[in-house]
């Protein structure tokens, strides 16, 4: 169980317009740190960018759909950091 001070540091993180006709779609998981980011797409294209405990992954995907091309729900399973 967790204790008063644990449960405060949840947090979610939208950045953009989720309108109701988009879809969501899941685009990290991580069930053991309880972290989740995700896509909603309108029209075929990224409106906006969920994240449940995941600050770091959500600044990083906002980065990514800001410079280069739209992400796709498909992610490898892990990519081997340089040496």
């Amino acid at each position: 169980m967790r204790g008063p001070r644990e449960a405060t540091k949840r947090r979610d993180t939208v950045h953009g317009l989720i309108t109701p006709e988009a879809e969501f779609e899941t685009y990290e998981t991580s069930p053991e740190r309880e972290r989740l980011t995700g896509i909603y797409r309108a029209n075929g294209r990224v409106c906006a960018i969920l994240g449940w405990n995941a600050p770091r992954q959500v600044l990083r995907l906002r980065r990514e759909l800001l410079t280069g091309p739209e992400p796709t729900a498909a992610r490898p399973a892990a990519v081997p950091k340089p040496a």
